[in-house]
């Protein structure tokens, strides 16, 4: 029977505008601060033709939370280390490759004890090599740091 243009927030409220544009009820500006979300509906009789609404709808979240280069250099070694873990992860092992692959169990057990990879195969992943008594509980300090 009539046009309308009705608004719904993510909490569900609906606010309904049913008046022609630019009369007193009609606001110039609403703010809607109800969630993520807003869906709107426009309803025509088909009585009319010279009906229509126009708006604009601006999204506002929360600012930027400045972050120390500290942190975002932290944020990022992270990601890397992830990216790193799940690459070796997926990599096939030794017995998977065949007699073709040869990684001497030196250069493989320098790897799994230094400091870098070690909290990453902290379950060894390679149980046959059976490098727990060989691996250091503390870091290495070099003679001259040592001493004073």
């Amino acid at each position: 029977r009539y046009d309308y243009l009705e608004f719904t927030d993510a909490r569900g409220r609906k606010t309904r505008y049913d008046t022609k544009v630019g009369t007193d009820k009609w606001p110039k500006k609403v703010t809607f601060k109800a969630g993520p979300r807003l869906q709107f509906l426009f309803h025509s009789d088909s009585s009319h033709n010279e009906w229509g609404y126009k708006f604009t709808v601006t999204a506002c979240g929360l600012p930027d939370v400045a972050v120390s280069w500290g942190l975002d250099l932290q944020l990022l070694v992270s990601r890397l280390m992830g990216r790193l873990a799940s690459q070796c992860m997926a990599l096939k092992s030794v017995r998977q490759l065949g007699s073709n692959m040869v990684v001497p169990q030196a250069k493989m057990a320098l790897v799994l004890s230094s400091p870098l990879w070690k909290p990453v195969f902290r379950h060894q992943v390679c149980p046959e090599l059976e490098l727990e008594a060989s691996w250091p509980t503390h870091p290495h300090r070099n003679s001259k740091e040592g001493e004073v």
